[in-house]
Order: structure tokens, then C-alpha cells, then sequence
């Protein structure tokens, strides 16, 4: 091949169409990364406010708990009542 036949390939559209299709997979990759990422965004946002969610319902039912328990202990020593101890709370595990 010969530096005639090279200049026509290279003007003629053979590296530019090359060119251009590179450009133009990288900027569909690109795309499609950001698309990606969005997506991930999205479902990580969604997980977090089920997971908040979550957390405060086991929040107000921990705390019905607890006023039920005080309330039922202030009745019985209101009424005479002498109420075991209430004990040591669990210790976390190491």
C-alpha cells in the first residue's frame, strides 16, 4: 500500500468514519454509565426511607412498650403494690 492509496483512505473517510464511531461508542458508554448511576441512586434512595421507615415503626413500638410498662408499674405501687425489680438491661455481645 502505497502513500496515495493511504491519503485516500485516511481523507476519503475510512479514519474519520473510525474516529467517529469511537466517539460515538464512548459517548453511548458514558451515557449509559450515567444512566447506571442514576438508577443505583434512585434504588439506594428508595432503601434508605423503607429501611427509615422501618426503623421508626420499631421506634413507637418500643416506646408503647415501655410507657405500657411504666404505666402498669405506677399503678401497682399507686395501689399498694410492691413491684419485683425491674432487673439489669442485656448486655451486647462482644
Amino acid at each position: 500500500m502505497g502513500l496515495p492509496e493511504l491519503l485516500t483512505l485516511v481523507l476519503g473517510g475510512g479514519l474519520l468514519a473510525t474516529v467517529q464511531g469511537i466517539t460515538k461508542a464512548v459517548g453511548a458508554y458514558r451515557q449509559g454509565a450515567r444512566a447506571r448511576e442514576r438508577d443505583v441512586l434512585t434504588d439506594s434512595e428508595s432503601w434508605r426511607r423503607t429501611a427509615d421507615d422501618a426503623r421508626r415503626c420499631a421506634e413507637r413500638e418500643r416506646d408503647w412498650w415501655r410507657n405500657r410498662a411504666a404505666a402498669l408499674w405506677q399503678q401497682c405501687v399507686e395501689h399498694g403494690g410492691r413491684p419485683g425489680p425491674l432487673g439489669s438491661p442485656p448486655k451486647d455481645k462482644p
